[in-house]
């Protein structure tokens, strides 16, 4: 008579002296929930927490028909021995999963110091940037600014320089341009192009003077151009903030009434 082991042991003596025990006794069958009187299923695979992965380690013929298969192990039929290419293929995948489940945990540790570290890294970064702010000399600012009028064309201004504005003259363009936004159909004292003082232009003969201030830490670049066949000149104060310079105003011929304007001003204006 055949058993019903995959390990086709054939006999129940067979079956007998592998389910004995180091005292010498039988082991029951309560391990693998076997039917059969005499189970082939080892003492130590019964008394394992898996059983079925313990007789997988002891190889063949340990194991039994009636256990269930481990999980990530190839079917096998049960009048078929398993082979040690299935033990070793289920080694292999329990190895993965570790290296995973190792991967995972070194990972989450990564992105648990990196993480601090990345957003000190960032504020560092805008920090540097922040402290960027300003120019070098105010009077090569000016001149590219002025290049980029005569080269650039008609109808196409340079990028608005917001960096370069000091603390004063950046607080104003931004309460003038949310009074704007919130007055779409109104038209602002600032309709034109303030370093051209016009609506279009063709800049050419620029020239330049720099001059000191009015007070410490202060500098004024005065640019003189035409604009068609129109001359025009117009004064950039700048001043010195933490060892960088930064425009605080720009004043056009008298600065007041018809024969100029001061930025400063218009920018305070809401009609």
């Amino acid at each position: 008579m055949t058993s019903r082991f995959s390990g086709a042991i054939g006999r129940q003596s067979d079956a007998a002296e592998w389910a004995t025990t180091s005292e010498g006794s039988v082991a029951p069958a309560i391990g693998c929930g076997c039917q059969w009187p005499v189970c082939a299923v080892p003492a130590a695979a019964v008394r394992s927490r898996n059983p079925a992965k313990a007789m997988w380690r002891m190889g063949p013929p340990f194991v039994c028909a009636s256990l269930p298969q481990p999980r990530g192990l190839s079917k096998v039929p049960l009048d078929s021995k398993p082979t040690w290419a299935d033990k070793n293929a289920l080694r292999g995948e329990a190895e993965m999963r570790t290296q995973r489940v190792l991967v995972t945990i070194a990972l989450v540790a990564l992105a648990a110091v990196a993480g601090p570290a990345a957003s000190a890294d960032r504020t560092a970064r805008h920090g540097a940037a922040a402290q960027m702010r300003g120019i070098d000399d105010p009077r090569a600012f000016v001149a590219q600014m002025y290049d980029a009028y005569v080269h650039g064309g008609e109808d196409r201004p340079p990028p608005d320089p917001a960096y370069a504005y000091s603390p004063r003259l950046a607080a104003l363009f931004a309460a003038y341009q949310r009074w704007q936004d919130a007055h779409p159909d109104t038209v602002g004292a600032l309709d034109f192009d303030w370093w051209t003082n016009a609506q279009d232009w063709q800049i050419s003969q620029v020239s330049l003077v720099v001059r000191a201030g009015d007070g410490p830490g202060r500098r004024t670049v005065t640019a003189r151009f035409h604009n068609g066949d129109r001359q025009d000149s117009t004064r950039f104060e700048f001043v010195l903030i933490d060892g960088r310079w930064f425009l605080d105003d720009a004043i056009n011929g008298t600065g007041h009434g018809e024969s100029g304007w001061t930025l400063s001003a218009l920018l305070r204006e809401r009609e």
